[in-house]
Protein backbone atom coordinates (compact mmCIF):
# COMPACT_ATOMS: atom_id res chain seq x y z
CA UNK A 1 0.00 0.00 0.00
CA UNK A 2 2.98 2.32 0.40
CA UNK A 3 3.56 2.24 -3.35
CA UNK A 4 -0.08 2.67 -4.40
CA UNK A 5 -0.98 5.62 -6.60
CA UNK A 6 -4.25 6.40 -4.81
CA UNK A 7 -6.45 5.10 -2.01
CA UNK A 8 -8.59 2.99 -4.37
CA UNK A 9 -5.53 1.12 -5.64
CA UNK A 10 -4.40 0.59 -2.05
CA UNK A 11 -7.85 -0.69 -1.14
CA UNK A 12 -7.84 -3.14 -4.06
CA UNK A 13 -4.40 -4.51 -3.11
CA UNK A 14 -5.47 -4.87 0.51
CA UNK A 15 -8.76 -6.61 -0.25
CA UNK A 16 -7.10 -9.07 -2.64
CA UNK A 17 -4.45 -9.95 -0.03
CA UNK A 18 -7.14 -10.26 2.66
CA UNK A 19 -9.26 -12.60 0.51
CA UNK A 20 -6.20 -14.76 -0.19
CA UNK A 21 -5.40 -14.88 3.54
CA UNK A 22 -9.02 -15.85 4.27
CA UNK A 23 -8.91 -18.63 1.69
CA UNK A 24 -5.66 -20.08 3.02
CA UNK A 25 -5.78 -19.46 6.80
CA UNK A 26 -9.14 -18.02 7.76
CA UNK A 27 -11.43 -19.68 10.27
CA UNK A 28 -14.12 -17.09 9.61
CA UNK A 29 -14.19 -15.88 6.02
CA UNK A 30 -13.88 -12.12 5.76
CA UNK A 31 -11.94 -11.37 8.94
CA UNK A 32 -8.56 -11.06 7.21
CA UNK A 33 -10.19 -9.12 4.37
CA UNK A 34 -11.64 -6.51 6.71
CA UNK A 35 -8.40 -6.23 8.70
CA UNK A 36 -6.25 -5.83 5.61
CA UNK A 37 -8.74 -3.37 4.10
CA UNK A 38 -8.53 -1.06 7.11
CA UNK A 39 -4.79 -1.51 7.53
CA UNK A 40 -4.16 -0.90 3.82
CA UNK A 41 -6.03 2.39 3.85
CA UNK A 42 -4.26 3.48 7.05
CA UNK A 43 -0.87 2.54 5.58
CA UNK A 44 -1.68 4.46 2.39
CA UNK A 45 -2.52 7.63 4.30
CA UNK A 46 0.45 7.19 6.65
CA UNK A 47 2.61 6.81 3.56
CA UNK A 48 1.16 9.96 2.05
CA UNK A 49 1.89 12.07 5.10
CA UNK A 50 4.91 10.43 6.75
CA UNK A 51 6.68 8.27 4.15
CA UNK A 52 9.09 10.41 2.19
CA UNK A 53 10.91 7.58 0.39
CA UNK A 54 13.01 6.60 3.36
CA UNK A 55 13.44 2.97 4.34
CA UNK A 56 13.29 3.65 8.09
CA UNK A 57 9.91 5.37 7.92
CA UNK A 58 8.57 2.58 5.72
CA UNK A 59 9.82 0.04 8.26
CA UNK A 60 8.06 1.89 11.11
CA UNK A 61 4.82 1.99 9.12
CA UNK A 62 5.19 -1.74 8.37
CA UNK A 63 5.83 -2.46 12.06
CA UNK A 64 2.73 -0.49 13.10
CA UNK A 65 0.51 -2.11 10.48
CA UNK A 66 1.66 -5.58 11.53
CA UNK A 67 0.97 -4.85 15.20
CA UNK A 68 -2.49 -3.52 14.29
CA UNK A 69 -3.45 -6.47 12.06
CA UNK A 70 -2.09 -9.20 14.34
CA UNK A 71 -3.57 -7.65 17.50
CA UNK A 72 -6.98 -7.15 15.93
CA UNK A 73 -6.92 -10.69 14.52
CA UNK A 74 -6.00 -12.16 17.88
CA UNK A 75 -8.63 -10.17 19.75
CA UNK A 76 -11.35 -10.87 17.19
CA UNK A 77 -10.58 -14.54 16.60
CA UNK A 78 -9.07 -16.12 19.68
CA UNK A 79 -10.78 -14.09 22.39
CA UNK A 80 -14.14 -15.15 21.01
CA UNK A 81 -13.10 -18.77 21.48
CA UNK A 82 -12.01 -18.33 25.11
CA UNK A 83 -8.26 -17.73 24.83
CA UNK A 84 -7.46 -14.68 26.95
CA UNK A 85 -3.64 -14.62 26.95
CA UNK A 86 -3.33 -11.45 24.89
CA UNK A 87 -0.38 -9.94 26.79
CA UNK A 88 1.54 -13.20 26.44
CA UNK A 89 0.80 -13.38 22.70
CA UNK A 90 1.64 -9.69 22.28
CA UNK A 91 5.19 -10.18 23.53
CA UNK A 92 5.75 -13.72 22.22
CA UNK A 93 4.23 -13.48 18.74
CA UNK A 94 2.81 -10.12 17.69
CA UNK A 95 5.73 -7.78 18.45
CA UNK A 96 8.33 -10.23 17.03
CA UNK A 97 6.21 -10.56 13.87
CA UNK A 98 6.17 -6.78 13.54
CA UNK A 99 9.95 -6.66 14.03
CA UNK A 100 10.52 -9.39 11.42
CA UNK A 101 8.32 -7.58 8.91
CA UNK A 102 10.07 -4.26 9.56
CA UNK A 103 13.48 -5.91 9.07
CA UNK A 104 12.29 -7.50 5.83
CA UNK A 105 11.00 -4.09 4.72
CA UNK A 106 14.45 -2.58 5.36
CA UNK A 107 16.16 -5.39 3.46
CA UNK A 108 13.73 -5.11 0.56
CA UNK A 109 14.20 -1.34 0.34
CA UNK A 110 17.97 -1.84 0.43
CA UNK A 111 17.72 -4.36 -2.38
CA UNK A 112 15.62 -1.95 -4.46
CA UNK A 113 18.10 0.88 -3.97
CA UNK A 114 21.07 -1.33 -4.80
CA UNK A 115 19.91 -3.44 -7.74
CA UNK A 116 17.11 -1.59 -9.52
CA UNK A 117 18.11 1.45 -11.60
CA UNK A 118 16.51 4.81 -10.69
CA UNK A 119 14.33 4.96 -13.82
CA UNK A 120 12.81 1.51 -13.31
CA UNK A 121 12.52 2.10 -9.56
CA UNK A 122 10.33 5.16 -10.10
CA UNK A 123 8.15 3.18 -12.50
CA UNK A 124 7.86 0.21 -10.12
CA UNK A 125 7.17 2.25 -7.01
Amino acid sequence: SLSAENEVESLIYSVVIGVLMDIVWGRVFGLWTVLFMYAGVMVYFAGEYFYKNTAVKAAFITFGATIFIESAFYLANFTLFGNTGFVYMLFRTIIPAGAYNAILQLLFNGWILKYIPEKKRSEAL
